[in-house]
């Protein structure tokens, strides 16, 4: 790829900041703990919650088909997955990982099971039937002299791309790079983070 990721300074109009950050405000009132779909233990500290608001969605959407034509992807995208709310206090990180992987075997099967989490190859929506993860956004919504550290990293080759940015920075990259969180060392950091699906890469 010629572009590995795309970032934006500043992705959202001073309306569509304020907005998002009171949706985060509201909606962390009931988070509960990140988890990381894996076998290691304290890979993630972080409080998440689950956000389904539509202007949300369409702000978050927008940004990422806007990024997939700028950096020159043109990947085949379908359906957002819900806004994920991220709040990270003193010593809340995420270490490496990746959002999921676009290969033919990952791809998503129906079950009926209620599963919490749910795996990444699995859905309960016929909708996402067949879809993978195919590109992963990142909006800081926290203004950057209220923290320091949550830097957030991208692993490109052999390369560490560390990306920091003030609160309407936005950052959109292909879900099977590895990346992380770096610890925050003081203050707190949210994040509204979204994933959207797509048939798998040929």
């Amino acid at each position: 790829l010629n572009n590995s990721y795309w970032h934006y300074e500043q992705a959202l109009t001073q309306h569509e900041l304020n907005y998002l950050q009171a949706v985060a405000h509201s909606e962390l009132q009931t988070s509960i703990p990140g988890i990381h779909l894996g076998e290691t233990e304290n890979k993630r500290e972080s409080e998440i919650a689950w956000c389904t608001d539509p202007r949300t969605l369409q702000i978050a959407t927008s940004l990422i088909y806007e990024a997939n034509r700028n950096a020159g992807w043109w990947f085949d995208l379908n359906i957002p997955e819900s806004a994920q709310i991220t709040q990270y206090f003193p010593g809340g990180h995420y270490d490496t990982h990746s959002d999921g992987k676009t290969d033919h075997i990952s791809k998503r099967r129906l079950t009926t099971e209620k599963l919490s989490p749910m795996p990444l190859d699995m859905t309960d929506q016929p909708e996402m039937v067949g879809l993978v993860r195919k590109l992963s956004l990142s909006i800081n919504l926290t203004p950057q002299h209220e923290y320091e550290g949550g830097e957030l990293q991208l692993e490109i080759g052999d390369e560490t791309h560390s990306i920091t940015g003030n609160a309407g920075s936005a950052t959109i990259f292909p879900s099977w790079t590895n990346h992380r969180v770096c610890p925050i060392t003081k203050g707190e950091r949210r994040s509204l983070v979204m994933w959207m699906n797509g048939p798998p890469v040929r």
